[in-house]
């Protein structure tokens, strides 16, 4: 597969085993003439932006979340930046024109 444009959905908050993964596939679908964009969760410790900075690979953050019955905080703010977050996707969604959806999780 070359020349395609792919829209990755990431979900890892932090840099571990499926995300050291995930960022193998992107280097390797970049590196075979791909172009990839990045959604990458709000709410993470900025490692995995780094490895994308490394890889010369666009991205938009986004805080869209998961719903918790027992952490209503984290519920409450992803709530509260739900309907931010539909439209940072649809805009995203829109200004990348992608080929395929990879989802992460």
């Amino acid at each position: 597969m070359k020349n395609k444009r792919l829209l990755v959905l990431v979900n890892g908050n932090y840099v571990s085993g499926s995300e050291r993964m995930t960022i193998e596939i992107l280097k390797g679908l970049k590196d075979s003439g791909n172009s990839v964009h990045c959604i990458v969760s709000g709410w993470n410790d900025g490692n995995f932006i780094k490895h994308l900075h490394m890889l010369g690979i666009e991205y938009t953050v986004i805080k869209l979340g998961w719903y918790y019955l027992t952490q209503i905080k984290w519920s409450l703010d992803s709530l509260v930046h739900y309907p931010g977050a539909v439209l940072q996707f649809l805009r995203a969604r829109k200004k990348f024109k992608y080929d395929y959806i990879y989802v992460t999780s």
